[in-house]
């Protein structure tokens, strides 16, 4: 894992982004990345864990692989959360996310490798099948429509749709 890496998975840091300096294409670079032996084992657990119901137990397993989860938080069927990065993922008190949602911690480009920190606030949803990107911060009381990509932070009660996600309407505090 290259020593950047590293550094920012111990930052406070949200964002990093690197610049693929190898002669093979950055998919083919993972272990500069991530650990492998680790993280294949992390995939495996977290594509069995896609498939439990809601509950306290399926957040508790997502907690003892680094996901920091608040109280009463929904993490629906078929969820999608980051395998390589879950400690970078904070999901607040009483979030709910829905079926078939993807959470991701990292994203790769043919000349780019990005992680990102991903906050989903109190209270907010993050509506089925809905994308949130790497070094996003959801606010609190935010909902998210579903089937939208959600590349930049929404604010503390925003309502946010479509692709990419647009401001709908703000909700009442």
């Amino acid at each position: 894992m290259l020593p950047e890496v590293k550094n920012f998975l111990r930052s406070k840091e949200t964002l990093l982004t690197i610049k693929h300096q190898g002669r093979k294409q950055p998919g083919l670079s993972y272990t500069d990345y991530y650990s492998v032996i680790s993280n294949a084992f992390t995939y495996i657990c977290f594509q069995i864990l896609r498939h439990f119901p809601c509950g306290e137990m399926k957040n508790s397993l997502y907690r003892l692989f680094g996901v920091k989860i608040g109280k009463e938080v929904l993490i629906g069927v078929d969820v999608m959360i980051d395998p390589f990065y879950p400690s970078q993922i904070s999901i607040m008190d009483g979030a709910a996310i829905g079926w078939g949602a993807r959470i991701l911690a990292h994203e790769s480009t043919m000349t780019h490798f990005r992680i990102g920190k991903v906050t989903i606030g109190k209270k907010s949803m993050v509506g089925s099948f809905s994308t949130v990107r790497s070094g996003i911060t959801i606010g609190n009381n935010a909902t998210i429509a579903m089937c939208s990509f959600v590349n930049k932070d929404v604010p503390d009660n925003g309502f946010v749709g479509g692709v990419p996600a647009r401001g709908i309407v703000k909700h009442k505090a």
